[in-house]
């Protein structure tokens, strides 16, 4: 597979099978991603590769938290409040079509709640993948950090593809970094960025088709 077919294969899933992925291939995938540039050579990212009992540890945590409706404590804000028109528009409509590609009712008519709320949960099961990724930075670091982490992730997810397994880069698991941290054992001072589901795609699984914008809707040109 080449680097443009890679990139626009990528797709976010959100079912995996049981298979258990090789401690040996995830670091395999991990080394690769490091080829990701960063400025100044930083390399700022720590990696909590999460499987078995730590995984469900973790997973019971974050349900529990849901179950009880805590509020999001996210130690970096992913989304701004309020959100601006435009892009709350776009979540809905993925939102929408993520819930109708699992047969979810989820429009004007009415709305299955219940359903919608189980599939929320099952972000903090990973999708049933076998491997968890949470990505954490240090507090003391600044936006630049940010984006070399994203640049890194998503070298992860290219390599991941590149080796018949899939992935699902997960912003909630910001909202209750205290317990991930608490979970496994963490130090205070390193932020939780996100999270990542890697595994084997269940081929039942129906990706949605992604919605992009044109260049001649994003890009000024000067000359």
């Amino acid at each position: 597979m080449n680097a443009l077919d890679a990139i626009a294969g990528r797709a976010s899933v959100r079912a995996f099978t049981a298979k258990k992925v090789a401690p040996e291939l995830t670091e395999k995938i991990l080394r690769i991603a490091t080829a990701a540039p960063t400025g100044g050579n930083m390399q700022p990212w720590q990696v909590a590769v999460v499987r078995g009992e730590s995984k469900r540890r973790l997973s019971a945590a974050y349900i529990d938290a849901a179950e009880k409706m805590q509020p999001p404590q996210p130690d970096i804000p992913y989304y701004p409040e309020p959100m601006p028109a435009k892009y709350n528009l776009r979540r809905h409509i993925m939102s929408t079509r993520i819930y109708r590609a699992r047969g979810i009712k989820f429009d004007r008519d009415g709305i299955d709640w219940p359903a919608v709320i189980d599939l929320l949960k099952q972000n903090y099961y990973f999708f049933g993948a076998d491997t968890g990724l949470l990505f954490f930075i240090e507090r003391d670091l600044a936006a630049g950090s940010l984006l070399d982490i994203g640049m890194f992730m998503q070298n992860i997810m290219l390599a991941a593809g590149a080796h018949g397994l899939a992935t699902c880069s997960q912003a909630s698991w910001g909202n209750y970094p205290h317990l991930a941290r608490a979970a496994l054992g963490i130090e205070d001072d390193w932020r939780l960025i996100c999270g990542m589901s890697l595994g084997y795609p269940d081929p039942g699984e129906k990706t949605v088709p992604r919605l992009r914008e044109q260049p001649s809707q994003f890009v000024r040109w000067y000359a």
